[in-house]
């Protein structure tokens, strides 16, 4: 069969590649099939197939999800025109599978390969679609929802995603040392009971790949793609010491010179460890801290001490790691001392990036699911994760928030404190990743899709 997997624009700045969508190209190629990667951000032109298989979001954002509602909708229907049977992926479909029902014939429920895969199967052989796990199908005029599918719990069983199938050149991101860069996913799910964090695709059990399967595949980036630039973006990269160690013991030893940079938690990173990562070539370490106060931290689950935050960002800085904070504002409780708290630690933290969101209260989050026990929300729908952003048992209005972010950026970035340490000839691109950002949300008046006000 012929089978095109798309994935559809979204409103971000940096386009990553899908490599979702490569993990079932690979799938789907061992089977015999002729597969095709569409990246419609890319301009791409949707070619002729047997199905097509669309993904509503990058695996980049399956823990926060984008939510561009009327563009996705409008996509689907315009796909919806050729006249084949749709294939829908991602978190929108895994939390409101019925949503769909109008766009897509086929809706994946949670962890997309080995459910495509039997799914695909079905279809060329014929076969009765009830034994497909993680399916929601349309059968004569009515849906069927099939038992749910376990997560995959042995991820080194999955090929390589087939970067064959992506542009890679095509895509470029500013924190990134060497472009193009691509994306590695060294585990999925998080344990972590964070009341904000959307888990519906890869769940709360932290499965990770073997150290071995890892350096692997990047081998494979770096001899066979030409790719210098990896960003791990699992939520739980550097989750346990000894696998990372051997990680990067492995990345020296195979001289890769690598450049790479990840996410992390400050619960499990000492000065000794960072030392290694950085010999192993890596950059910058995300944190997401999200606030500067303890009852706010407190209060959403975080796990984490602003004191422990402290310790490991400065032991970054020893090592010569670059800092990146994520912060939101607009959680439950939420007030101006509370924001101005946030601000005030992340000067003191001296991060190298800093960057602000408003809380989005994603469908099945608990601070989703306690509003609409409330009523404060009526209906479990996407739409509604927009409708009360940062407004959730809050004062502020979701426009207020956008004009107290961009003061925010203000207050942090224009000052000399930031500005002069950053001018040296080592250290100046900092400004450019940081401020050039900074300015650009300045001036954007909208966050994550079209405003719904009703």
């Amino acid at each position: 069969m012929k089978i095109n997997l798309i994935l559809l624009p979204f409103e971000e700045t940096v386009k990553l590649p899908p490599i979702s969508l490569g993990y079932i190209g690979s799938i789907l190629q061992q089977k015999g099939h002729e597969v095709k990667i569409i990246d419609l951000n890319l301009k791409g032109k949707i070619s002729e197939a047997d199905i097509n298989l669309v993904a509503t979001t990058n695996i980049d954002y399956y823990n926060c999800p984008l939510l561009c509602l009327d563009s996705i909708v409008s996509e689907l229907l315009k796909i919806k025109k050729i006249g084949k049977p749709i294939i829908i992926i991602g978190p929108h479909s895994t939390s409101t599978p019925e949503y769909f029902e109008n766009y897509g014939d086929y809706i994946i429920i949670g962890e997309p390969e080995i459910t495509v895969s039997e799914l695909i199967e079905s279809l060329d052989k014929n076969k009765d679609l009830k034994k497909v796990k993680g399916l929601y199908y349309k059968k004569g005029n009515k849906f069927i929802k099939n038992e749910a599918r376990p997560n995959i719990s042995d991820l080194d069983s999955l090929p390589f995603p087939d970067r064959s199938l992506i542009k890679n050149e095509e895509y470029h991101n500013p924190v990134c040392k060497y472009n193009p860069f691509t994306l590695v996913l060294g585990s999925r799910g998080c344990p972590f009971q964070c009341t904000f964090c959307y888990k519906g695709v890869y769940g709360s059990i932290w499965r990770k790949r073997s150290p071995e399967n890892i350096i692997k595949e990047l081998i494979e980036i770096r001899k066979k793609y030409n790719i210098r630039e990896i960003w791990f973006r699992d939520d739980l990269f550097l989750l346990g010491k000894e696998r990372i160690e051997k990680i990067c013991d492995e990345m020296i030893k195979n001289e890769l010179d690598l450049s790479w940079f990840c996410q992390a938690r400050v619960n499990d990173l000492d000065l000794a460890l960072l030392q290694k990562m950085k010999k192993a070539g890596c950059h910058t370490l995300s944190f997401g801290i999200e606030s500067g106060s303890p009852k706010i931290l407190k209060n959403i689950k975080k796990g984490i001490t602003l004191e422990k935050v402290e310790e490991v960002t400065a032991n970054c800085k020893k090592a010569g790691i670059r800092t990146r904070g994520y912060f939101i504002i607009g959680f439950p409780g939420e007030n101006d001392e509370t924001i101005k708290e946030s601000l005030e630690f992340a000067k003191k933290l001296d991060l190298d990036f800093f960057m602000v969101s408003i809380l989005t209260p994603y469908p099945n989050t608990k601070i989703f699911d306690n509003a609409l026990k409330e009523g404060i929300i009526k209906e479990k729908k996407w739409e509604n994760s927009l409708k009360y952003a940062g407004q959730i048992h809050t004062k502020f209005t979701f426009e207020g928030l956008i004009n107290l972010k961009r003061k925010l950026y203000v207050k942090y970035y224009l000052r000399s404190k930031y500005i002069l340490p950053r001018l040296s000839p080592k250290r100046i691109d900092i400004l450019k990743h940081g401020l050039l950002p900074f300015l650009k949300q300045f001036v954007v008046k909208k966050f994550r899709g079209k405003r719904i006000t009703d």
